[in-house]
C-alpha cells in the first residue's frame, strides 16, 4: 500500500509535487475525495459513467454542496459517456446535480469525441487523475502540475464546447 494511503491528509493541492499511481478503487476514491474537498473554484469530469466506487461517496458529495454554498463563482462541469447507471441507481452527486443546476452542469459525450475511453478529473486547473482507460482503476495523480492540469483542461474544454447537456440526468418536475 502506498504511504500516502495512511496519511491522505498530507496531499496537499497546489504543494504536494509527488506523481502518484493508482491501481484500485479505494486509492483512486480517497485521492478523487482529497482533491475536491480542497477545491476552490472548479471541477471537471470526464468520464464513462460517473463511477459510484469513486464520485457517489458521502465526503465528496459534502464537499462539493460546501464549494458551490462557499463559493458563489464555483463551477462543476461533468462530462459523461453513459448517464444510464447512475440515473438507474439514484447516483448521489447526480441527486446533488439536479438540485444545484446553476452550479453543476452534466453534459453528455458528443459523438465526434464517442471513442474517448480516458476519464479525468480537474480540480482548481492545479491538480488531476487520468485513467488512461475509464473501466480500469489505473491512474495517475498530481496536486501540483499546472502545466500538465492545463493540458488535460484544453482536452476538456474542446470536448466542453460541443458537448450538450445531457437530458437523461435532467430533474423531471412531477
Amino acid at each position: 500500500m502506498s504511504k500516502w494511503m495512511d496519511h491522505p491528509e498530507q496531499l496537499i493541492l497546489g504543494k504536494t509535487r509527488d506523481l502518484l499511481r493508482l491501481g484500485k478503487s479505494t486509492e483512486h476514491s480517497v485521492v478523487a475525495a482529497r482533491m475536491i474537498e480542497q477545491a476552490k473554484l472548479s471541477i471537471d469530469i470526464l468520464t464513462r459513467h460517473l463511477d459510484a466506487r469513486i464520485f457517489d461517496q458521502a465526503s465528496i458529495i459534502e464537499a462539493i454542496r460546501s464549494l458551490v454554498h462557499d463559493q458563489p463563482r464555483a463551477q462543476v462541469r461533468i462530462i459523461v459517456r453513459d448517464s444510464g447507471p447512475m440515473v438507474r441507481n439514484g447516483h448521489r452527486l447526480l441527486q446533488l446535480g439536479q438540485r444545484l443546476t446553476s452550479f453543476i452542469h452534466i453534459h453528455k459525450l458528443p459523438k465526434p469525441y464517442e471513442d474517448v475511453n480516458e476519464a479525468l478529473l480537474i480540480v482548481d486547473g492545479t491538480a488531476y487523475i487520468r485513467q488512461p482507460m475509464s473501466d480500469q482503476y489505473e491512474a495517475v495523480a498530481s496536486f501540483n502540475d499546472r502545466k500538465q492540469a492545463k493540458n488535460y483542461a484544453d482536452h476538456f474544454e474542446e470536448i466542453w464546447h460541443v458537448s450538450e447537456t445531457d437530458i437523461e440526468t435532467r430533474r423531471l418536475g412531477v
